[in-house]
């Protein structure tokens, strides 16, 4: 290397500049890695209700999802639902523990946990098949 790019590199002018980029590389490259936490209130949905005319069941959950940021920013919060299948409860009372599949997420994103994991869910009225 000339002694002339040597003197252009170590000026404030060009080690400063560079410095930044440099800098704001590694930021993208590591936040890229590392894993975000969000707690989120979502709401609860049954399907396959034909048989079922009164339930009596939380509106919400509180579940911790986890993921990479520009992930969970992506997904919008309103697509977080709990959707669970009717058919599995019976008359009375129910206890319900919800996993990982009861969400529909990208496989991006995690279910954490879920507080309290099992909910009692109440059928009141259950038609005949």
């Amino acid at each position: 290397m000339s002694i002339a790019i040597i003197k252009i590199i170590k000026t404030k002018s060009f080690l400063l500049p560079s410095s930044v980029i440099m800098g704001f590389f590694l930021w993208s490259m590591l936040n890229n890695l590392y894993y975000y936490k969000i707690i989120v209130s979502v709401p609860l949905c049954f399907y396959n209700t034909e048989r079922i005319s009164i339930v009596d069941a939380p509106q919400t959950i509180t579940v911790a999802f986890k993921g990479r940021r520009t992930d969970l920013i992506a997904y919008d919060v309103q697509h977080y639902v709990v959707r669970y299948n009717a058919q599995k409860l019976h008359q009375g009372e129910n206890e319900v523990c919800f996993t990982p599949q009861d969400f529909f997420l990208p496989p991006t994103i995690s279910m954490i946990s879920c507080k309290p994991m099992c909910y009692k869910i109440i059928v009141q009225t259950l038609m005949p098949a």
